[in-house]
């Protein structure tokens, strides 16, 4: 049996503390388990590239684009599995939206 890829992640930098089992392969599992960890409070999707960011580089993965994150991000929304359920001025040109499991 395959044990589920685990990890925490620490703050708004998406620090990876811990690895346990086999490595995270879609960023798919790594947006719902990430989500899971966050539970109500959710998350950020720049704060979560930089966490897929941070695990890729201690497994010798290459982490692909921000814009590339973002699509998985959209497909996973558009199949109903995170939802946008906040957003927070930004200093940037757009407001952070954060993002949590769907509730179901």
């Amino acid at each position: 049996m395959v044990r589920a890829p685990r990890f925490r992640v620490l703050g708004e930098a998406g620090i990876i503390v811990a690895i346990d089992g086999s490595p995270i392969r879609r960023k798919r599992q790594y947006i719902i388990e990430f989500l899971r960890q966050r539970g109500a409070e959710g998350a950020f999707v720049m704060e979560m590239y930089r966490g897929w960011e941070n695990l890729c580089a201690r497994i010798g993965k290459s982490p692909g684009s921000y814009e590339n994150f973002r699509a998985s991000m959209f497909q996973a929304k558009e199949k109903g599995i995170i939802e946008a359920f906040r957003e927070e001025i930004s200093d940037h040109n757009f407001n952070k939206v954060f993002y949590r499991l769907r509730v179901r």
